[in-house]
């Protein structure tokens, strides 16, 4: 019995005095050996529980709606309110589930068959009554935009009250609904039917309720992608109402809509391209082109095709386009040509990080570089420079920016205009830790940056990525820790919310959707008791706390990391086979629990994604040794794992890709795929392994750039005094840090090491075959230099490669290897250690193939 809400009167003096206090009676705490005073203490206790209760239910005045399974309210839907009977039928849908019970809808002005009513809407009833429901929707620009938005819940004697605002984009009544659903007891963890806990009621009373509640942040949107992970049509659906369930928007409406690519779309390349060339941006090699972007869909064309932004003629044509498409209301024919609506207009280059390398622009560019950022030269001076004089001209009306790629970071010498959004897309921030971390540099700075816009304008939200890992094999996200850590912080500093990419990817993102969807309506909730109303509600009080275990403990590692990063082929230190198979314990416990068939099938889910990460961590060890044929079998234990999970539940991932003759290069089953063919570069099908490279190498940094001319590469230079690195893991992965923020070496590093290749390899081919280098790879065999790596970026999957050393090798004798890598993104080393091969002629010609 939960006796929390007795009143226990200077409770910490007569603690300290070793005295119980409740209501007028004292007992000597000494006197509690007494049975026969403890059963008159428990007498005393039940008394003043029953008083307690008598007097809630006397003062409360809750209203029975459903009475042993038996309506006995009637749902009144307001006449002119266009998204309360959607709220109506959700809230008669549940109620039902719950009791059986099917409550009638009537609309208002019709006579209501029971006493007792719940009115949806801005009903005239709410009005007689003088109960204020949020309403209006003012898209004028103003520093507190988009505050309108809300809902009621309110007893007035038989009558209960359920409103919100339903101008414009806003969804309040609907969101009223779910609310009152969840003080009864509904729960809506995940989308659809598998996520739901309704509990079973025939009896359902509301208590009385005087609640206004306003959301803290007026963005609230996390939008599923389908090029990412597939989403059915169906699935769409389930999603768009859950998001509403919990919270979430589940549309744009409010700021101007703005995405990559719009900037081509205001000066359309199919109209213009012909006969101005010059408009539109030149590459490296000083052609302009248009970008087809898989397609001959002028919007799509748009899309994908930069501007010349030095160009004066640019921007003039723009502002002219603009001007028309305002004139003639574009947004009312639905004509998005120009990418405007009423109340402003988006603008940003296409995805990627897009350039023009003309002369104007090279002298126009303030050469400001951030590689650990984005590489390539910034351009926000330029992107910002237009964004302004186009805020300049219409001041009336919000320009949507993108601060993403190339200007990520704040322009210097451009001011922004306060009628003037930012959404920030830090692509390159860390997907490890959150913002209160003290040894996180990247995610430092992402909030230094956000803090940076909005001192010049208060319309900043962010594009955020959930999950993280965007070429991922599904494993843990710390996305739950991390929003309740964020989420504070950002309504302080004066954030105006989320506009997320999301995918249909919960066994790697978990609760960080639901929890995101409570604080962004209340940024100072009680996280953790959310936390375990999801745990116990979801799995059961059994099973619940060491579901949370498991959950706790895998976010609780990824917080103590050292590495910062956002892609999970890099967490190979982290999560390693004997952490998995460390917090397996609490699997096992949660296994052996006593549960409801429901909660049984959820805590199995939950096993099915612990064996997902059991099996990359497998894996990954497996590849660190060169046993490929280990590592292909658990990759294939991932894909069975998610190929389960998508049988229990589709939203916690896809395991079918339409329209693709294979899946991506990052996909689980192109990971074993991959070992497979790695190990037949071995087994002697399309290969014959040589030797190992060797795990430990003897490692030095290069700061200043002395190795080539020093030839650290020559056979008999003395590394004597060198160290040693691991050449599966990144040097972030196993050194120190160098600074109190947590930053690492950023330079290059040598790597030196011998192999014997055997003599029966002589007068045959001999290839090196390399997991990659971070970012850029150079390579000596017995000091002849023999490959060169270009450098790619860091959170790509592309950085193996192979290259014939045949010519340099010395069959039957000890070869000297030397490896040059730089690091421009304090993320760098060898990644997945190589080894040395034969490779069949076959195998020859299929590369060379693929190299044309």
């Amino acid at each position: 019995m939960d006796f929390s809400g007795l009143r226990m009167n200077k409770w910490p003096r007569w603690r300290d005095k070793k005295w119980y206090h409740c209501g007028a009676r004292v007992i000597d705490k000494r006197m509690m050996q007494n049975d026969r005073m403890r059963s008159r203490l428990r007498a005393t206790i039940v008394i003043a529980v029953i008083t307690i209760g008598l007097q809630v239910i006397v003062t409360a005045a809750p209203l029975t709606v459903v009475e042993n399974g038996e309506a006995r309210a009637t749902i009144v839907v307001a006449q002119d309110d266009s998204r309360a009977p959607s709220a109506a039928q959700a809230l008669q849908k549940y109620i039902e589930k719950m009791s059986g019970a099917t409550l009638d809808i009537i609309e208002e002005g019709a006579e209501p068959s029971q006493k007792i009513r719940i009115y949806v809407g801005h009903t005239q009833r709410a009005a007689e009554k003088g109960i204020d429901i949020p309403s209006g929707h003012d898209p004028s620009v103003r520093d507190d935009a988009f505050n309108e938005e809300g809902y009621i819940l309110k007893t007035k004697g038989n009558d209960f009250f359920i409103g919100g605002n339903s101008d414009g984009p806003y969804l309040g009544v609907q969101y009223g609904a779910y609310a009152l659903l969840k003080e009864l007891g509904c729960r809506f963890y995940f989308p659809g039917d598998w996520g739901e806990v309704i509990p079973d009621q025939k009896t359902i009373v509301i208590p009385k309720m005087d609640i206004t509640a306003r959301p803290d942040f007026p963005m609230r949107r996390i939008g599923l992608n389908p090029g990412w992970v597939p989403v059915s049509r169906e699935e769409e659906q389930d999603y768009a109402e859950w998001c509403t369930k919990v919270g979430l928007d589940i549309k744009e409406g409010k700021y101007p809509n703005v995405g990559d690519g719009f900037l081509g779309i205001l000066l359309p390349p199919t109209d213009n391209f012909d006969a101005h060339p010059e408009w539109y941006a030149m590459d490296k090699k000083g052609k302009r082109h248009i970008e087809l972007g898989g397609g001959t869909d002028p919007h799509n064309i748009g899309r994908h095709t930069m501007l010349c932004l030095s160009n004066p003629e640019v921007y003039d044509q723009i502002l002219k386009n603009l001007k028309t498409a305002f004139a003639e209301k574009h947004y009312e024919s639905g004509n998005n040509v120009h990418v405007i609506s009423r109340n402003g207009l988006g603008i940003s280059p296409p995805d990627g990080s897009p350039y023009c390398y003309c002369e104007d622009c090279d002298a126009a560019s303030q050469k400001f570089v951030y590689d650990p950022y984005v590489y390539g030269p910034q351009m926000s001076e330029e992107y910002f420079d237009i964004a302004v004089r186009l805020a300049d001209e219409f001041s009336d009306k919000y320009v949507a920016t993108m601060a993403y790629s190339l200007r990520e970071l704040p322009p210097q010498g451009v001011k922004l205009r306060k009628n003037m959004t930012v959404l920030y897309a830090p692509i390159s921030a860390c997907a490890v830790h959150n913002v209160t971390h003290k040894n996180c540099w990247r995610r430092q700075e992402f909030l230094t940056i956000m803090s940076q816009y909005l001192r010049q304008t208060p319309h900043v939200y962010l594009y955020d990525y959930n999950p993280n890992y965007l070429t991922g094999l599904f494993v843990p996200e710390p996305q739950t820790a991390n929003k309740i850590a964020n989420v504070p912080v950002y309504k302080k500093i004066g954030m105006k919310g989320y506009s997320a990419e999301g995918r249909k990817a919960f066994m790697q993102t978990w609760t960080s959707y639901y929890m995101l969807g409570k604080l962004l309506w209340d940024a100072d909730a009680d996280a953790e008791a959310i936390k375990q109303d999801i745990y116990m509600t979801f799995f059961g009080p059994d099973a619940g706390p060491y579901i949370q275990a498991w959950w706790d403990a895998v976010e609780a590692e990824l917080h103590a990391a050292t590495i910062h990063m956002h892609e999970d082929f890099l967490l190979n230190g982290v999560y390693t086979e004997a952490f998995t198979e460390r917090i397996q314990s609490y699997i096992e416990a949660a296994l052996k629990t006593d549960t409801t068939p429901a909660q049984r099938e959820r805590v199995e889910a939950v096993a099915l994604i612990a064996e997902n990460l059991r099996g990359y961590a497998a894996m990954e060890a497996a590849a660190m040794h060169l046993d490929y044929e280990e590592a292909a079998r658990q990759g294939q234990r991932m894909v069975e794992a998610q190929a389960k999970l998508h049988e229990i539940y589709s939203f916690f991932i896809e395991e079918q890709w339409p329209g693709r003759d294979k899946p991506p290069a990052f996909a689980p089953r192109a990971r074993r795929d991959e070992y497979k063919r790695l190990f037949s570069m071995c087994n002697g099908e399309k290969g014959t392994k040589v030797a190992d490279l060797p795990l430990e190498m003897g490692f030095i940094r290069d700061e200043f750039n002395e190795g080539v001319i020093g030839e650290w590469y020559a056979p008999d230079f003395d590394d004597s005094d060198w160290g040693t690195r691991n050449t599966h893991l990144t040097w972030e992965a196993q050194e120190e840090q160098i600074s109190d923020r947590g930053h690492h070496y950023d330079g290059i590093g040598w790597y030196r090491g011998t192999f014997t290749v055997p003599k029966k390899f002589e007068g045959k081919p001999v290839w090196f075959h390399s997991g990659g280098g971070l970012n850029e790879v150079w390579v000596w065999i017995n000091g002849e230099y023999v490959h060169h790596e270009p450098h790619k970026v860091w959170w790509w999957w592309n950085h193996k490669f192979d290259t014939d050393i045949t010519d340099a090798v010395r069959p039957g004798e000890v070869n000297t290897i030397a490896i040059r890598v730089w690091n421009k993104a304090e993320l760098g080393g060898l990644i997945h250690r190589g080894f040395f091969w034969s490779p069949t002629d076959e195998m020859i010609s299929t590369m060379a193939a693929e190299q044309e």
